[in-house]
């Protein structure tokens, strides 16, 4: 944890943590009354804040500030619903990399039984998805989305969705696509398909309603694999300058 995130409602003076967030800042950060910690309300301002008091059971905090602005999140993500052991490792990481939106997705290659599973119940993925925050000192939670069904998802939901973003991105294995000229100012859509990649009619729906190609090669990865690689290659391009020639 590189920021506690607190709940709104936890907010007192001074305030109580219990659980993972105090047995963390007792062994792991190895805090001691007196030192700051950094803070942060979800789906809020970020801080700081003094350690009164520390056992592995409990911790004391006393809020100093909440003036500091988190890293805001810069992605919007369209993903077709992996097996649940992948989703369960991707939770966290999709909120460390500052995804904004996910919306989870029906399609050919997906299980339907993957929609019945526990990890995607928000008492399981929402505590995930705070790890995630964490990590990674924001304090955005992602929004998500459920689309069950593909043909009303496509007909309904994705010209909106196309609509609102500047820069709309279909992962697909083949060959390596250069990123299209793009405005910066709203987060990019990035569509990243089931193991294997998406169904020909599925492909071809996608680029009928405007999305790019955008591929790291033609070696099919799994969805987990691909979702981290993708995001951590569109972070690089989209926010580091490209030296000048000299």
């Amino acid at each position: 944890m590189n920021r506690i995130l607190l709940d709104p409602a936890e907010l007192a003076d001074p305030l109580t943590l219990t659980g993972p967030r105090a047995l963390h800042i007792h062994t792991i950060l190895k805090s001691t009354p007196g030192d700051t910690l950094k803070i942060g309300l979800i789906n809020g301002p970020a801080g700081s804040a003094e350690l009164l008091a520390s056992t592995p059971d409990s911790a004391t905090l006393r809020v100093l500030n909440l003036d500091d602005t988190p890293p805001p999140p810069w992605i919007d993500l369209l993903l077709a619903v992996p097996r649940p052991r992948a989703m369960k490792r991707l939770w966290p990481q999709l909120a460390t990399f500052g995804v904004r939106n996910i919306h989870l997705l029906n399609s050919a290659k997906v299980e339907k039984t993957y929609f019945a599973s526990h990890i995607l119940n928000p008492d399981t993925y929402v505590p995930l998805l705070i790890d995630g925050l964490m990590q990674s000192g924001a304090t955005a939670l992602p929004a998500v989305h459920f689309h069950t069904h593909f043909p009303a998802f496509i007909a309904n939901t994705l010209p909106g969705l196309v609509a609102a973003s500047p820069l709309a991105l279909l992962a697909h294995p083949g060959p390596a696509t250069p990123l299209p000229s793009h405005s910066p100012a709203t987060p990019p859509l990035l569509a990243i398909g089931p193991d294997g990649g998406w169904t020909p009619d599925e492909h071809a729906h996608f680029l009928a309603a405007g999305f790019h190609p955008f591929s790291l090669g033609a070696r099919p990865l799994r969805t987990d694999t691909a979702c981290i690689a993708l995001l951590a290659t569109l972070h690089y391009v989209l926010n580091v300058e490209t030296p000048s020639p000299k």
